[in-house]
């Protein structure tokens, strides 16, 4: 049983691996937020929301995670995201 954990683990972890060699974009599951869209839902600064998102990760209130997603500017790049645990 440990080893098929292993195994799985070890296939995300080359899934990824190749995803970022390719530059692939990646989906951004349903309840994950931006640092911009939590702020623009909050209606605080952009200094106010880093600093409440900060605290929450730091207490275990919110859960941070980067996905690659297409940008403007920069092409597909890791972009950190936010969620409520």
């Amino acid at each position: 049983m440990a080893a098929e954990r292993k195994r799985v683990a070890s296939a995300e972890l080359l899934r990824r691996l190749k995803d970022a060699v390719n530059n692939t974009e990646e989906q951004v599951p349903e309840g994950w937020q931006t640092a911009w869209e939590l702020q623009q839902e909050w209606g605080l600064s952009q200094a106010h929301t880093g600093r409440l998102i900060r605290n929450g990760v730091a207490k275990g209130i919110l859960e941070a995670r980067k996905f690659r997603i297409a940008t403007e500017r920069r092409g597909v790049f890791p972009t950190q995201f936010y969620r409520k645990k």
